[in-house]
């Protein structure tokens, strides 16, 4: 099974690396973000690629995971399931924004996390 795990990131608590902060000696051109990990689909992910599947990360605080990007991937890769992460109601509208890209699209969605149970 194809699992995507889309964590949800409320933008008041990421920011990317400003470059007079970065103290890496190379330039190998990655982008480098300011914020907390998205452990809980960073746990999740080993425990399903241990059962077979086959997964893929997401962090929208990352410029290149935005929703347009992961609806792309989600086109051209087609996965059974897709698992919306967030920990904080802020973070509501982005969903909200985020699952019209991913409806009725022939998998299965979950949004998850502490918050989004007790969303409407």
């Amino acid at each position: 099974m194809k699992v995507f795990l889309v964590f949800v990131r409320d933008d008041n608590f990421c920011r990317l690396l400003p470059k007079e902060l970065d103290r890496s000696r190379s330039d190998n051109g990655r982008i480098k973000v300011m914020g907390f990990p998205p452990l809980g689909i960073q746990t999740l992910a080993p425990v399903l690629r241990r059962h077979g599947h086959l997964v893929r990360l997401f962090d929208t605080c990352h410029p290149l995971m935005q929703a347009e990007h992961i609806a792309q991937a989600v086109e051209e890769e087609q996965p059974d399931v897709i698992a919306l992460s967030c920990r904080s109601t802020t973070t509501y509208q982005a969903v909200k924004d985020l699952t019209p890209h991913h409806r009725g699209g022939g998998f299965c969605l979950h949004e998850c996390g502490p918050h989004p149970g007790r969303l409407p």
